[in-house]
């Protein structure tokens, strides 16, 4: 037997030893792999049938609070424009709705039961629902505070985004451009909220023309157009950034 065989079976006898001498802790690795296994899998299960619950749970409640609205106001009450660019073009003309004691009951248990979601995204989805219908029936400061329980601009889910872009449209509605702008910026620069992009250049631009923050705006306006591959869009900012610059200096003189 040559020299390296005998390594090879030198070798192999020390591994079987090895393996011999610690069998019990072997095991008991083994199991404790297979239990982790076994547990995880377990817990992936209960966390998507919870979820499952509580999806149905929220919804029941959506569904009632709108059958009281519709009660109230005719089906179909809520139904508007979803188009983010008309957002504040409508929001002089948008109807106030009769909020019946129903309603109200409906919304509060509504809002206790998402609080109990807060930051999560299975409770985003449903607090923009439910911000929409405070909005809509006058209750402003609910709306604003239910929303901003869930905003996370710089996070990764699109349902995030959707949260801090409707609370930021929100606030520019009530004229606070100040905390407007803080919730956009963040939602410009994100790598992963690439299609709320324009239309946080756009709001936040019109923001800073309220602001009459005028070269802060063209900025913005200009980034839109560098931005963008449809040519009309890029003539209609660069007539309106015109516009915008001799608005500027009637103001200056």
């Amino acid at each position: 037997m040559d020299s390296d065989t005998q390594k090879k079976k030198i070798t192999i006898q020390s591994i079987n030893s090895w393996i011999y001498q610690n069998f019990k802790f072997l095991l008991i690795v083994v199991g404790i792999c297979l239990f982790c296994l076994i547990a995880g899998g377990v817990f992936l299960e209960w966390q998507s049938s919870h979820i499952k619950k509580v999806y149905g749970e929220l919804y029941k409640i959506q569904r009632k609070l709108q059958v009281a609205g519709e009660k109230a106001n005719g089906k179909n009450y809520r139904k508007q424009n979803k188009d983010i660019s008309s957002f504040l073009n409508k929001a002089k003309d948008k109807k106030s709705f009769v909020y019946s004691e129903d309603m109200k009951s409906l919304s509060q248990k509504y809002e206790e039961i998402l609080k109990n979601y807060k930051g999560q995204k299975v409770g985003a989805v449903f607090a923009i629902d439910l911000a929409d219908f405070f909005y809509l029936n006058g209750e402003k400061e609910r709306a604003l505070s239910l929303l901003s329980l869930f905003t996370f601009p710089k996070k990764k889910s699109s349902i995030y985004h959707l949260v801090s872009f409707q609370l930021a449209n929100y606030y520019m509605d009530e004229k606070n451009c100040e905390k407007a702008l803080a919730i956009w910026k963040p939602l410009r620069t994100n790598k992963t909220a690439v299609s709320f992009h324009k239309n946080a250049h756009l709001q936040s631009a019109l923001c800073h023309e309220q602001m009459k923050n005028y070269a802060e705006a063209k900025k913005l306006y200009t980034k839109i157009i560098k931005n963008s591959f449809n040519e009309l869009d890029k003539k209609k900012f660069q007539e309106y950034i015109y516009l915008l610059t001799l608005k500027q200096k009637l103001e200056n003189k």
